[in-house]
């Protein structure tokens, strides 16, 4: 839909031009164009404006900062085109993007009436609201998101290391999906490279996704892949699954295992194929 046009947006100019880019939301005005909005409108991200000498400690700065920024930070838009091209889906299958922010995925998905999203924060559903008029979009926390139907692919990039009523944020994400998925249904989330890393530390979390999820692979992203949004050398990835079935062999999780896109491509392609094959 939009084209991806690369802005050079100072981070002291940011919160400015967000609030122009609401501003003429709001009024229903003409004054800047959809394509301009899919591409300098950046959310929260980084503009807390939070010091931390102003706090007694850096955990106490930390919260602080998490709790203004919600865990928001939008998906670079070539990682979000990369991504749909990694599950290619088609114009059948219903697709969801849990905390969507300004909808940044819907940009790459072929059927916008099949495409679901929800978000916490009402200026990134008014600007996701305002560039997919046909998708399906509403302001909606996480916990209590409940539809009445289920999806063939969540696809997403859930708020980092919050905590969602003593559940990590990014696994919280991963059970809401064990819900919200059809049989076999796909998930391709991106989260910090710490996420699931360790059979030892991280042995319940681990475990339930051994339990609930077949896994498809994983694959990491470049350090600088958050830059445009403030967010330097912070390492992260995609991972790819698909929910349990008793018709498709379960392969289990792997923490230490990484493979190239084309291999994750591959694997991705392998997977919705065999489903196909079985959908009856």
């Amino acid at each position: 839909m939009y084209k991806i046009i690369p802005q050079s947006v100072a981070q002291s100019q940011r919160a400015e031009i967000n609030e122009r880019i609401l501003s003429a939301i709001r009024g229903k005005t003409k004054e800047i164009p959809p394509e301009t909005v899919y591409n300098t409108y950046s959310g929260l991200g980084g503009l807390h404006n939070l010091k931390q000498a102003d706090f007694e400690n850096y955990y106490e700065y930390s919260q602080a900062k998490k709790e203004f920024e919600i865990g928001q930070f939008f998906t670079p838009h070539a990682v979000c085109q990369q991504m749909a091209e990694l599950i290619e889906p088609n114009d059948n299958e219903t697709v969801l993007d849990m905390c969507c922010g300004m909808g940044n995925f819907f940009n790459h998905l072929p059927n916008q009436h099949n495409a679901y999203g929800f978000d916490i924060d009402k200026n990134a559903v008014a600007v996701a609201e305002y560039l997919y008029p046909k998708a399906n979009i509403e302001q909606c926390d996480i916990r209590q998101y409940n539809p009445t139907q289920k999806f063939d692919i969540i696809i997403g990039n859930p708020p980092f290391n919050l905590d969602f009523d003593g559940v990590l944020s990014q696994f919280y994400y991963c059970q809401k999906a064990v819900k919200l998925l059809k049989p076999a249904g796909l998930m391709l989330i991106i989260t910090p490279c710490s996420f699931l890393q360790s059979d030892f530390w991280d042995k319940t979390q681990v475990s339930a996704i051994k339990r609930d999820f077949s896994f498809i692979g994983q694959m990491k992203l470049p350090g600088n892949a958050f830059s445009c949004v403030g967010v330097e050398n912070f390492e992260t990835k995609i991972m790819a699954f698909s929910l349990n079935s008793a018709h498709i062999q379960n392969n289990t999780y792997l923490p230490d295992e990484f493979v190239e896109y084309d291999e994750l491509k591959e694997r991705i392609t392998a997977f919705k194929e065999l489903k196909n094959s079985l959908k009856h």
